[in-house]
């Protein structure tokens, strides 16, 4: 975009090595949250797409009966949206259960003490289930990208909970997937995990139907299985073992 003052602090940003390229392309071309609001008002899709920690959308609306805003869908990370695929799979009506995994959603994140509610957002391509997350609107009545980072910092902390990467697991974060399937199974849904290494499971995927899988790479097979080593057999296969199913 030309004819933009970009602020310094924008300049500096943009400088970074650690940006990533979806951001640095975003900011590039609408430096600060006046442009991209002056942009969607010409008619651009201001968006971003990210999955930086967990999968993120941010656009800028522009309504014609109300004042401009920044929405920011943020969805669950993979160690959160893994037990609730499975609870959702797991469902004889999956269409009616879909409105009691927001309830417990709202009940996990403390959805009141924020200025956020949950949508329901279905992929672009074809999928099995709903891809579920947080909506955040916030007046873009600031000028920086810093002043809104700012204005939301303690949104964004609290939503943390759901949406911290799976690279970045703990002790604290598996306590939490758990707390979230305890709510899931209070409310009556489905959920199981592997009694053995803790993954969610389901066993009404499409492709393994009867079969008690987790969403991860492992599928069917239990990491945590150790299998015992034969060293009298040369050709001995390590196949690993299924995964034992325990309703939480």
């Amino acid at each position: 975009m030309t004819g933009v003052d970009i602020p310094e602090s924008m300049i500096e940003t943009l400088e970074s090595p650690y940006l990533l390229d979806e951001f640095r392309e975003f900011y590039t071309r609408y430096p600060t949250v006046t442009a991209a609001v002056e942009a969607a008002r010409a008619g651009d899709d201001v968006r971003m797409e990210t999955s930086e920690h967990a999968h993120r959308v941010i656009r800028v609306l522009v309504p014609d009966d109300g004042e401009p805003q920044v929405e920011e869908l943020v969805f669950l990370s993979y160690e959160y949206s893994d037990v609730v695929r499975c609870a959702y799979l797991n469902a004889d009506r999956q269409e009616q259960v879909l409105g009691e995994i927001l309830h417990c959603l709202r009940e996990f994140v403390g959805a009141e003490r924020t200025p956020s509610k949950f949508v329901v957002v279905s992929q672009e391509t074809e999928t099995i289930f709903p891809r579920v997350g947080l909506r955040i609107l916030t007046p873009a009545s600031v000028h920086t990208w810093d002043e809104y980072d700012g204005a939301t910092v303690d949104v964004h902390e609290e939503l943390s909970v759901v949406t911290q990467s799976p690279d970045y697991q703990d002790e604290e974060a598996t306590l939490r997937g758990s707390k979230l399937a305890k709510i899931l199974a209070a409310a009556g849904l489905a959920v199981y995990h592997c009694a053995r290494c803790g993954q969610p499971l389901t066993y009404r995927h499409p492709i393994w139907p009867g079969t008690w899988i987790s969403l991860d790479e492992e599928g069917p097979r239990c990491e945590s299985y150790s299998e015992p080593f034969h060293p009298q057999h040369d050709d001995w296969v390590s196949v690993g073992a299924p995964h034992i199913s325990e309703k939480v």
